[in-house]
């Protein structure tokens, strides 16, 4: 059993969604939806995971404030 690294991405608020960036199949992706119980501060982040190097970093111009429409 190989020794391998946890990976950790801290939030602001508590992430309500996580799933994998399908399609994309040169970089290793995910976004990440937060649930806050102001709708106003709710995000979006898309992250990119680095396999060799075992980091994460936030995509530039990929986070988002969601904004409620209804």
């Amino acid at each position: 059993m190989d020794n391998e690294n946890a990976v950790i991405y801290g939030l602001e608020f508590q992430a309500r969604a996580l799933a994998p960036q399908l399609g994309e199949t040169e970089k290793i992706q995910f976004i990440i939806g937060t649930q806050s119980l102001k709708q106003t501060n709710n995000q979006i982040h898309l992250l990119e995971f680095n396999e060799e190097k075992s980091t994460i970093k936030t995509v530039p111009s990929r986070c988002f404030k969601v904004i409620n429409l209804l």
